[in-house]
């Protein structure tokens, strides 16, 4: 957001314009959400901070001074102020807003007749406010609040923490205490009701544990045109890839020919999951392939290709070329579910790996292909591959341990694709989806999705797109946006918990939605 402002400057739009802008709209938000409470609109508290998300506080308080309301502003003291702070602190002063001094007179505070505030009043001060604005800090944290700004938000926190008639808590552009770029959550941190973005949602609010401190989010745009390169876009029902129209005379072999390559003694249904998902999502064709020894349930409409002898439960190497001549007819694979991690299986991961790539077949890669494939050495990628680790699969693949990989998604799912070259789903809350240009980060699903074989239904649904005329990363992206829409349809009218096989039977309602 920084560079899109700098380039904003560039083109010929001054600082304390944006600044006047964002902090205007942000003003006008405030006051819509506060329509059926007007009444909170009359104590109103700005918590300000040295910099120009401070500035955009001092905007919005002059706004409400504009409409006769008496709006307090508790500026953090600091050695320094950024330029157009200060000439919106000089503004704020000379259209008469109260403007009160936390943390003792500094540097850069000694120009300015301030009233001081000790922590014993700032308490009582935000305990009967109505509205709490927090511009503390922007979008440039990248480490936990300290000094003055940390002792704001720890008082704020146990003066309305639990209290009856608390404050509505709003955050201007971002919440103080979250890294904008990684979604890390740091203490002490701002937990808002809303956050009021200026014209897009930083992508560190999209992801946990950040995205929790941000409430609902409402975006505002104020004129920045998007001339740089976006890295990362939220996917919602708006803008997804479109499906094109199926002939009337359009037959079964047409539909996508999808091979389901998993299955194995301990996990006999996650292969018929994925196959089943497939048909759901519209393949004309789906073969489940499996070991002849291990049980299988699949229900009717999936073709079966035992392989190996009845004594075989896993997948090993001897078992490949019946394998590959299943491949030939088809549209798209998926490898993994349920597949087992024995030494045959590797073996036979392994070659089949070479032979996709050779053959240059569109694959979803999941679940224990992804755990032998962090074993592989010498593991060169699949380019037509879609690859979907959760974060533990993904952590074995970068050799970092999970934690690492959930402080920093974007980065994670970054160093991810530049090493499998595919296109990577990381799976989870606001799955992130990314090629090897752009990434989305997906708005739709639940918590009740986080349940057995959900990941495996994904994997059908994706295979069932990539048999399409849709290319990988929009097959991706369109694929987990649908996963996550019957995820929330199959939870419609409280029918929670849910299971895997619901989330199935609410694939074509989802995609209803979307092809209406």
């Amino acid at each position: 957001m920084a560079a899109l402002d700098q380039n904003a400057i560039q083109q010929g739009t001054p600082g304390l314009e944006l600044m006047e802008r964002a902090g205007t709209a942000m003003f006008d938000t405030v006051c819509s959400m506060c329509e059926a409470q007007e009444s909170r609109l009359d104590r109103v508290v700005v918590l300000c901070g040295p910099g120009n998300n401070g500035g955009d506080g001092l905007v919005i308080a002059q706004r409400f001074k504009e409409v006769r309301r008496e709006p307090v502003v508790v500026l953090a003291s600091s050695e320094r102020y950024s330029s157009d702070c200060l000439i919106q602190i000089q503004k704020a002063g000379w259209a008469g807003v109260q403007i009160l001094l936390f943390g003792g007179r500094k540097a850069g505070a000694s120009g300015f007749k301030f009233e001081e505030v000790s922590e014993t009043a700032l308490a009582k001060l935000l305990s009967e406010a109505g509205v709490v604005v927090d511009a503390l800090l922007g979008t440039a944290q990248h480490a936990a609040p300290r000094g003055t700004i940390a002792e704001i938000l720890s008082c704020l926190r146990s003066a309305t923490d639990g209290v009856d008639g608390r404050p509505l808590l709003l955050a201007a552009d971002l919440p103080t205490g979250i890294n904008a770029d990684s979604g890390e959550l740091f203490e002490p941190h701002f937990r808002a009701d809303f956050t009021v973005s200026v014209e897009f949602a930083k992508r560190g609010m999209l992801q946990m544990p950040a995205r929790e401190a941000c409430g609902e989010i409402e975006i505002v745009p104020i004129g920045i045109e998007p001339a740089l390169a976006i890295e990362y876009f939220l996917q919602r029902a708006d803008n997804l890839p479109t499906l094109a129209a199926r002939p009337p005379d359009l037959h079964k072999g047409q539909a996508g020919r999808i091979v389901i390559i998993g299955g194995c003694e301990r996990y006999p249904g996650a292969a018929g999951l994925a196959g089943h998902a497939a048909l759901r999502a519209g393949a004309g064709l789906v073969t489940v392939a499996h070991p002849a020894g291990a049980s299988y349930d699949l229900i009717p409409e999936i073709i079966r290709l035992p392989v190996g002898s009845r004594t075989d439960r896993n997948f090993k190497a001897t078992h490949l070329k019946a394998i590959v001549e299943a491949l030939k007819e088809c549209d798209a694979v998926v490898l993994g579910p349920g597949l087992g991690s024995s030494k045959p299986t590797h073996e036979f991961v392994k070659k089949l790996l070479v032979e996709l790539e050779r053959r240059q077949i569109a694959a979803v890669i999941d679940a224990d292909a992804l755990n032998i494939i962090a074993e592989l050495k010498g593991f060169k990628g699949c380019k037509r591959g879609i690859f979907t680790p959760h974060p533990g699969e993904a952590s074995r693949l970068l050799g970092i341990k999970t934690s690492a990989v959930q402080a920093n998604r974007y980065a994670a799912v970054a160093k991810l694709q530049k090493k499998l070259r595919g296109v990577v789903v990381l799976k989870g809350a606001a799955s992130l989806v990314r090629d090897a240009a752009i990434g989305a980060v997906n708005s739709s699903g639940n918590p009740f999705m986080a349940t057995a074989g959900s990941g495996d239904v994904l994997s059908g649904l994706l295979a069932a797109l990539l048999a399409t005329n849709l290319e990988n990363f929009d097959a991706a992206r369109l694929g987990v946006f649908l996963h996550g829409r019957a995820g929330d349809l199959a939870s419609n009218e409280g029918r929670l918990p849910i299971i895997a096989s619901d989330v199935i039977a609410a694939i074509p309602q989802a995609f209803g939605e979307i092809l209406q």
